[in-house]
């Protein structure tokens, strides 16, 4: 089956086409919950939105379901965001003129206490990473504060995903885009190559090549790509 869809896959890339490929990832929760119904609660006004995006992933799970009567909670805490601004600049010489590329680098965490009928169970750390690496340009204000605001919202989601993956006890069903006509050794070519590794199931080799691509072209979906594949090897979370 792995070598049909391997198959599959480089002729729809040689044709061109921007196809997708399915991955189905295997449950191994972090902490095996006593029941799929669960409250979740922010313990404080900074984590509101990464308990919310939480409820939303939980919900979407098979046979989740987030009821504020539950008497097993999921208390959201601890919640940060942290980002780095890193400034390159360039002048040409010939005629003084200056350009300038604007890489953020963002992180974020949250704390999930786990409580069984009144006592604490489990501690989760949920974490997220975000790198968005700008264009050669002036790097106005205006840009650095939308890029800030956008790469907010994301860790806000990325946070969420990693701790609802750490509670599933249900496979995932993930999709992954390729790049058509990728050149070989390119950033997107070992992207490419990472994704079919991960559909063979051999979670090492993805890992590899996903830190390559990333280290020859920094991007979101190649840090979000890396950051997923650490977190599941670190777990001993297989591809099926």
């Amino acid at each position: 089956m792995r070598a049909f869809l391997l198959s599959t896959v480089v002729a729809t890339l040689a044709a061109g086409c921007a196809p997708t490929v399915r991955v189905e990832i295997a449950p191994s929760p972090a902490y095996a919950l006593p029941t799929n119904a669960v409250a979740v609660v922010a313990r404080d006004r900074e984590c509101r939105e990464v308990a919310d995006a939480l409820v939303q992933n939980l919900n979407a799970l098979p046979g989740f379901e987030v009821d504020p009567r539950s008497e097993v909670r999921l208390d959201v805490s601890a919640c940060g965001q942290f980002f780095q601004w890193d400034l390159v600049r360039e002048i040409d010489a010939s005629n003084r003129s200056e350009r300038r590329s604007v890489t953020l680098d963002g992180r974020a965490h949250a704390v999930v206490a786990v409580s069984a009928y009144g006592a604490v169970q489990a501690h989760l750390i949920g974490s997220g990473h975000h790198l968005n690496r700008g264009g050669w340009r002036d790097a106005p204000i205006r840009d650095t504060i939308e890029r800030t605001r956008s790469a907010q919202r994301y860790l806000v989601d990325a946070v969420a995903i990693d701790l609802a993956t750490q509670l599933s006890p249900v496979p995932q069903l993930v999709q992954r885009r390729l790049y058509p006509n990728a050149n070989p050794d390119t950033a997107r070519d070992l992207y490419n190559q990472a994704v079919l590794a991960e559909v063979s199931g051999d979670i090492d080799e993805a890992l590899r090549l996903a830190r390559a691509a990333h280290d020859e072209r920094p991007s979101p979906r190649a840090a979000s790509y890396l950051s997923e594949l650490e977190r599941r090897r670190n777990l001993g979370i297989p591809s099926h």
